[in-house]
């Protein structure tokens, strides 16, 4: 009987507190108010859709490209706090560019000399990377003043940027060593092994200087 009566007074409650709430949303000055408060709303609303969907062209007019495929493939926004001058960076960089050298600058005495393509190096370059990041540690080494870790991280896209950048940069068989070899083969004169490797140096770096500013 307890548990009837306690019962029939909940649902006597929630029956009083439903008329008083029709009779509260029946005054019609309320709705008045109520639907001039969603009509604000409402335009409040549009007002800012619009305002962001100006603010976003205009962002895009900016800084994305009008190539889809740059867009699909470049990111547009810069996160400064990717690593980038990494020890996978280098180690890569300077492995697969001595190798890509190499090949290169072999194949070039061929009569007919075959192409070191960079972008089987650049495809190679990524599965390394992601495997020095499983295996190297992340501990952190000091030389000195300089602070620096074997392992910072996941393989990022700037990593791999470096990597390629670097590669493309020595790809071409550097001139000066045909005048090198012409010399040996042609006149029969010879020059000594650092005069050779500072001729070549020499002359790759005064190319890209004035290629820079």
């Amino acid at each position: 009987m307890a548990v009837k009566s306690k019962v029939l007074e909940l649902s006597s409650i929630s029956i009083q507190h439903s008329t008083n709430h029709d009779t509260s949303t029946s005054d019609p000055r309320i709705e008045k108010e109520n639907y001039l408060d969603e009509l604000r709303m409402n335009q409040l609303n549009i007002k800012a859709d619009s305002l962001l969907r100006d603010t976003l062209a205009t962002f895009n007019c900016i800084f994305q490209s009008p190539y889809e495929a740059v867009n699909a493939s470049v990111q547009i926004i810069n996160d400064d706090k990717m690593p980038y001058l990494t020890f996978r960076t280098l180690f890569m960089g300077l492995l697969l560019t001595i190798i890509v050298s190499i090949l290169s600058a072999t194949f070039s005495f061929r009569r007919y000399p075959l192409n070191t393509d960079v972008v089987i190096f650049q495809l190679i370059s990524m599965p390394l990377g992601k495997l020095m990041a499983h295996l190297l540690p992340q501990k952190t080494f000091q030389l000195y003043k300089w602070k620096f870790s074997l392992n910072n991280g996941p393989f990022n896209v700037k990593e791999h940027s470096l990597i390629t950048a670097m590669l493309y940069a020595n790809v071409d068989t550097a001139y000066a060593i045909y005048q090198v070899t012409a010399l040996q083969i042609f006149y029969g004169e010879s020059i000594s092994f650092a005069a050779g490797l500072f001729l070549v140096i020499s002359s790759r770096m005064l190319g890209f200087g004035m290629a820079g500013e």
